[in-house]
């Protein structure tokens, strides 16, 4: 293998979290000429300012726990569920992991917040094999308990000082347009939800847009992620992967989709 070559593969995929935000970087060495970018995936909107009372604590919730069983933190740091109203907010694999979490905390109630509508109980024509069904699932965490609510928007946290208190939710609807689907309050549906502990375990919209993109002048695709063509950008020289043009995914799916790029980038040297 050429030197050329040997420098242009010593790509790398590299998770780190950080206040949940999952953010993929790349260390790519190359001989010539291309670039390769793997973005981190923007946050969904905040439902108002509020948002950072209890819940942002609440994302500590294992870390702090961990900690304390090796003797690292003082009781009164960690955050636990036990005795409290739990809202998980997201209705994902995540969200299941924490419903079970508090469970096991001795939680007095827990809700799981869905924005999405109630999946159906049979796969539906819109995700025939060999696609992924979208289906109704029950994890283990769910059969200990807790009560599901779908198609559900939260509006605002309230609450005194930095503790929150309820959560003010409205029932929602998806209306399918040209170009993807829109979401949609219901009049008349707003209540108000009790909380003692808000967990965000929500999922991750398409790439930033603000600053290397927008400057690098990328195209994007439907979803809003940087489109590519063989991880080749609307930029000659600019190669993405990973979040950047996939949306929110895995550490694995990340690591292969450096790998590929790095191997794009390599073959493209070699041709021009």
């Amino acid at each position: 293998m050429s030197y050329k070559s040997q420098t242009i593969c010593r790509a790398r995929a590299l998770y780190s979290g950080c206040n949940g935000m999952i953010v993929w970087l790349a260390a790519v060495s190359f001989f010539c000429g291309g670039s390769l970018v793997l973005a981190g995936a923007k946050p969904p909107a905040a439902p108002s300012a509020s948002r950072a009372r209890d819940a942002t604590s609440s994302l500590r919730c294992n870390a702090a726990n961990r900690q304390a069983q090796h003797g690292e933190s003082a009781a009164q740091k960690v955050v636990t569920a036990k005795d409290k109203v739990v809202v998980v907010i997201g209705g994902g694999d995540t969200g299941s992991d924490c419903v079970g979490t508090a469970r096991r905390q001795g939680a007095k109630q827990i809700y799981q917040l869905e924005i999405l509508p109630k999946p159906p109980d049979t796969r539906p024509p819109d995700t025939p094999w060999p696609m992924w069904p979208r289906v109704m699932r029950t994890s283990s965490s769910h059969e200990e308990g807790c009560e599901r609510m779908w198609s559900v928007m939260t509006k605002r946290f309230s609450g005194v000082e930095v503790r929150v208190s309820q959560l003010e939710c409205c029932r929602v609807e998806w209306i399918k347009q040209a170009g993807g689907w829109k979401i949609r309050e219901l009049p008349g549906t707003d209540f108000i939800l009790p909380a003692d502990l808000v967990i965000l375990a929500l999922g991750f919209e398409h790439v930033v847009h603000d600053g290397l993109v927008k400057e690098l002048g990328l195209k994007l695709d439907e979803q809003g992620n940087v489109a590519v063509d063989n991880y080749q950008t609307s930029e000659l020289w600019v190669f993405a992967a990973g979040d950047t043009i996939n949306g929110a995914s895995l550490v694995v799916t990340a690591i292969s989709s450096g790998r590929g790029a790095a191997a794009a980038i390599d073959q493209w040297l070699k041709e021009v």
